[in-house]
């Protein structure tokens, strides 16, 4: 009886751990699947470039004869009080420009500053035919840009539909000031009298308006096509006569103006802004 007992709780136990071992067992969950958002695209940073494009002169100098002495004016400059030429050149420019946007919503603001060169001549020079008494003179004036360049220091304030950027700058020019200048009259003999004036090397300053649009083909690179007024003041020289003191003081003034249409390309620092991988709940 004890031999049977013992058997059927043998059977029992070997049974159970039989039935046990069929049970499906538990496993741990698995891990949610991150979800990446694709990187959010900012204008805020810092950014440089290069830029060419071209300039369209809309320049003026002004003559005016300094004396109270009709006889001086009448004979050597006949016709030169207030002449005005204007100059409508075009050339090509071309430089590189730095600059820093803060992006608010769709609202960008920033500061840029450029630095360019302007392909144009280095001098002034004009004259007119005049005569007195029957006798052909030539009035003949030359005049030194000083260099052949010109910057500017602008805030901008655009609206931004993504990766373009609409906006409108304006602010601070500046370019080279005239280095002196020379003038003269001549007749059938040679020179009657001459003129010189001493200039300086300091900056000229002016403003700027203007506008433009930006595209953000990458994360980092940018283009645009911007426009530009400049206005600059070279301010006047006086020249006086070489070795006379009883001739006329000639002051040549200069106001010089002009358009720019160029490109640029720009390299933005920092590109996208990338947000965070947001895991998936269950």
């Amino acid at each position: 009886m004890r031999k049977l007992l013992l058997s059927t709780i043998a059977l029992a136990a070997m049974s159970a751990g039989a039935v046990a071992a069929d049970l499906p067992r538990r496993q741990a969950a698995p891990a949610p699947a991150p979800i990446y958002v694709a990187p959010v695209f900012t204008w805020s940073g810092f950014y440089m470039g290069l830029n060419a494009g071209a300039t369209f002169g809309d320049s003026n100098r002004d003559i005016d004869i300094v004396t109270t002495n009709t006889t001086y004016r009448d004979l050597f400059l006949t016709g030169a009080a207030g002449v005005r030429r204007d100059d409508d050149r075009s050339a090509f420019t071309g430089g590189a420009q730095i600059g820093f946007n803060w992006q608010f919503g769709a609202l960008v603001a920033g500061i840029e500053a450029d630095l360019n060169y302007r392909g144009r001549g280095s001098r002034d020079a004009y004259g007119f035919d005049f005569a007195f008494n029957q006798t052909p003179y030539t009035f003949e004036y030359f005049g030194d840009r000083g260099g052949n360049w010109f910057g500017t220091l602008r805030p901008r304030l655009g609206y931004a539909m993504d990766r373009t950027l609409l906006y409108v700058t304006g602010g601070l020019a500046f370019g080279p000031s005239r280095d002196g200048g020379y003038a003269r009259v001549v007749d059938a003999g040679g020179v009657v009298a001459e003129w010189r004036s001493t200039g300086d090397n300091g900056s000229n300053w002016g403003w700027t308006l203007g506008g433009g649009i930006e595209h953000a083909f990458s994360a980092n690179w940018t283009a645009k096509l911007e426009y530009l007024y400049v206005k600059l003041d070279d301010g006047s020289r006086t020249l006086t006569a070489v070795g006379r003191t009883d001739l006329p003081s000639i002051v040549a003034r200069n106001d010089d103006k002009f358009h720019v249409v160029r490109v640029g390309l720009n390299y933005k620092f920092g590109g996208a802004s990338a947000a965070a991988p947001v895991l998936a709940r269950y």
